[in-house]
């Protein structure tokens, strides 16, 4: 991508790193780690002319196993402890399904659509960030202040031209 002066790089990640849910800080952790890896390539990469979209899809927990892999605590002592929490973790999947909001689809398969639509987007007119959630919790919202932080801090710095891939 780089000899060719063109590219696009696509990451997947979720908005949990920007509204994460309880019981989920490991996970949610991992998601801020990779999203913090895109920003930077992308910082990287734009000089080369190679655009970078990061997709944040919400929890699609119906026709997934969204959950299926989730360990609980093995120590049943420390677990007693916790009591105030009891069964809350085990009841997070449907407190996320009946946040869903009406009248808007669930499937995962949105994410691939939104996916195939970025690849099919005019090069230099992609977003940075898609939010792609079935909660609605409008991350969006959040990426918008963040880009404007970093637009202010890189103006500073005067690495701007860093915030857009270079037209080849």
């Amino acid at each position: 991508m780089r000899r060719a002066g063109q590219g696009l790089l696509i990451y997947t990640g979720s908005g949990i790193n920007r509204l994460p849910d309880p019981f989920t800080g490991p996970y949610a952790a991992s998601k801020a780690a990779g999203d913090v890896l895109a920003e930077v390539m992308a910082f990287e990469t734009a000089r080369y002319g190679i655009e970078t979209v990061i997709v944040q899809p919400g929890a699609y927990t119906s026709g997934t196993d969204h959950f299926k892999h989730a360990v609980g605590p093995a120590d049943i002592e420390i677990v007693a402890q916790y009591d105030r929490l009891a069964g809350l973790s085990d009841q997070l999947a449907e407190r996320l399904d009946k946040t869903n909001l009406p009248n808007r689809r669930h499937d995962a398969q949105e994410v691939a659509e939104a996916i195939r639509d970025i690849v099919a987007m005019t090069p230099g007119t992609r977003p940075r960030r898609v939010d792609i959630d079935p909660q609605g919790r409008d991350v969006t919202r959040i990426n918008d202040v963040t880009a404007e932080l970093q637009r202010t801090f890189f103006a500073r710095m005067d690495v701007e031209d860093l915030l857009h891939p270079a037209a080849s």
